[in-house]
């Protein structure tokens, strides 16, 4: 198939109809018509129709309410929660490996929102994009959901792709996920308490990685093989936190070279090794990264490490602008990896705008010298920092940092923001004028950073609005002896 015809065959399932079925494992009845007024009882039921996209009522879905397994999504099938994964859980019982192919098997262009997948035991994964020829690909979109347990909670086969949008995968008794042959794309996903995170053997198919968190598993975060001749593996990996682990990422040859780009990345473990490439074909390209505490070095075999930082062993001999110490964490024996005051990771990454592990804009001035840049490691560092949104008459929970033995004043405009802001000595304010007020100053901490609370915000005419905060921080970076934050802006909700 060439690649204007597959463009065209994606083209055409995306826009294939498919019909609503809805479905309630309390209320429900299978005989029903499947409307919202009439669901069915079971998606076993709703899957033995054609093409549908299961509507599921919030509940619990398992052999108790009457569902069989393994549910197989066919042709253009999916499944969606009307409510969410916290009221909305499949639970997948345990085949003891009788089930080849997991639980939740996908033949299909298939959507999964919004739901808890619980594999029960440890010897069935949870969900499995099935074999399938040349001709036929399997896409398996996964969104804001959750899968818990089972062997493995997502495995790939020939010639399958798998899209992970938003959500957990926790828990599993061998990789979180695994793929052979089949293209993976993640954003904003978090793997946590695996044995290892994800192992992908390609031939060919692309893996991406982006603002993905894999915490605290056994083995390695992240394995990528290549096993066949004349298809090289390419992998990026952006913006992503490893945290807790034998080895951070592994990446294995085979019989030919892989091409892996790792960029603002923190990878950190108190044991094992970092970054590690075998044999000698391909490379790693490490930037704008942090590489620490690896008690058997950061790096091995890594031929490009630039505008990062390696705690731990040598540095290979193409390191521009690479440094090697202590990255200084917030708290690294906490979990806490954002950057302290002081770090010399901040402001130290390479010019260019993106975003960071929580999705904020890279570009902010760290170090309060009045010349934005983006720091390395996957978190960048903010000097004020709070939520995005409160209930009326709740307080705000602000974080502040700055020098050790400094302090700062926090400016609060019920007015919001202002687009292009006033240039002052002490560069831009960004707040509108309007009924706006200061709250007493506070002591800096250096490192960790200074809690502050404001009073709650009680005018009814604020909900709907965002309330505009900025912090003016002494520092001796600064030319004027103090700069502004960049502004946080938080949404009042009723």
């Amino acid at each position: 198939m060439t690649n204007a015809s597959l463009t065209l065959a994606c083209l055409l399932v995306s826009s294939a109809p498919a019909q609503d079925v809805w479905v309630d494992p309390v209320l429900g009845d299978d005989a029903s018509a499947g409307t919202q007024a009439e669901p069915l009882r079971t998606i076993s039921a709703a899957l033995a129709r054609t093409d549908v996209t299961a509507r599921l009522l919030p509940g619990e879905y398992s052999a108790a309410s009457g569902e069989t397994f393994p549910l197989l999504l066919e042709g253009f099938d999916s499944i969606r929660a009307e409510g969410d994964a916290e009221t909305t859980r499949i639970v997948l019982p345990d085949a003891g490996g009788s089930l080849s192919y997991g639980s939740l098997q996908i033949a299909a262009e298939a959507t999964i929102q919004g739901v808890t997948l619980e594999q029960e035991g440890t010897s069935t994964n949870a969900i499995t994009i099935v074999n399938s020829p040349y001709s036929v690909y399997n896409h398996l979109v996964l969104q804001d959901s959750r899968v818990l347990g089972g062997a493995t909670g997502v495995a790939g086969n020939a010639n399958g792709r798998i899209t992970i949008q938003g959500c957990e995968i926790a828990g599993q008794s061998g990789a979180a996920i695994t793929t052979f042959r089949c293209s993976l794309a993640l954003s904003d996903v978090t793997i946590r308490d695996a044995t290892s995170g994800i192992q992908a053997a390609s031939l060919g198919a692309p893996v991406h990685l982006e603002r993905v968190s894999i915490l605290d598993v056994a083995e390695t975060a992240i394995y990528l093989y290549n096993w066949q001749y004349a298809y090289a593996l390419e992998a990026s990996i952006h913006d992503c936190l490893l945290a807790g682990h034998e080895r951070g990422i592994h990446s294995d040859q085979g019989f030919v070279w892989n091409e892996v780009d790792v960029r603002g990345c923190t990878i950190v473990s108190d044991r094992g090794q970092g970054v590690v490439r075998d044999d000698s074909g391909g490379f790693i390209h490490v930037v704008d990264s942090i590489v620490a505490g690896h008690t058997l070095g950061d790096l091995q075999g890594v031929a490009r490490f630039e505008n990062s930082l390696a705690e731990y062993g040598a540095l290979p001999a193409h390191r521009p602008g690479s440094l090697v110490g202590d990255p200084m964490f917030v708290d690294r024996a906490g979990g806490d990896f954002r950057l302290g005051w002081g770090s010399p990771c901040i402001d130290s990454a390479q010019p260019g705008f993106s975003r960071d592990l929580t999705g904020q804009p890279r570009v902010v001035d760290g170090n309060l010298d009045l010349a934005p840049a983006p720091d390395m490691g996957a978190l960048e560092h903010r000097t004020l920092t709070g939520p995005e949104s409160i209930r009326l008459g709740e307080t705000v929970a602000l974080e502040l940092t700055g020098p050790l033995g400094g302090f700062s004043t926090v400016v609060i405009s019920p007015a919001g923001y202002a687009a292009v802001g006033a240039t002052t000595p002490y560069g831009r304010f960004f707040l509108k004028p309007g009924g706006s007020f200061r709250l007493p100053s506070v002591l800096t901490q250096g490192i960790a950073p200074t809690q502050l609370t404001t009073p709650p915000f009680t005018d009814p005419s604020l909900v709907g609005t965002r309330v505009g905060l900025q912090a003016l921080t002494r520092s001796t970076d600064a030319p004027a002896g103090g700069a502004y934050s960049q502004p946080l802006l938080v949404r009042i909700d009723p």
